[in-house]
């Protein structure tokens, strides 16, 4: 049976796209006997930089929740110390919506980042640029660094 080297699905004779993941399929295809035979064959070839460059990025989730916490306490502990009114409140409403926005578009980033490199391949130079403005720097050089071919 032929399959999508990127995904794994089947391929109908004579496709030049993956009908589950749209990759070019033109003489890419692989025969495999079954889909676990791909699994096992393609599957995890992930490179180690590729591997802590992810990490790292799953990290930089956390750390919008971390700052939060740490800021109302610091702002809770203020207001108890110089006013007697909502100062913390709306001084952490800033805070949270920014981190909240930040999540917005680190999450698809990270997936699509995922996604790219589940099979070895590179990411593309837009997610490497995209990820150091906005992922994290140490994530966005580690990108630049990898040489896996991209597509």
């Amino acid at each position: 049976m032929n399959c999508c080297t990127y995904c794994g699905n089947k391929l109908p004779d004579g496709a030049r796209f993956c009908p589950g993941c749209g990759a070019r399929v033109e003489g890419q295809a692989v025969t495999y006997d079954s889909a676990e035979e791909f699994v096992a064959k393609e599957e995890g070839h992930r490179s180690a930089l590729q591997t802590v460059t992810g990490i790292l990025m799953l990290l930089t989730l956390v750390m919008p929740f971390v700052f939060f916490i740490v800021w109302s306490g610091i702002l809770f502990y203020l207001d108890d110390l110089f006013y007697n009114g909502p100062l913390s409140l709306w001084l952490m409403l800033p805070v949270g919506l920014f981190g909240v926005f930040a999540l917005s578009w680190r999450i698809p980033m990270i997936l699509f980042y995922f996604r790219e490199t589940r099979y070895g391949r590179g990411p593309g130079v837009g997610l490497k640029i995209c990820a150091l403005l906005f992922v994290g720097l140490i994530p966005g050089i580690l990108m630049f660094c990898d040489t896996a071919p991209s597509e």
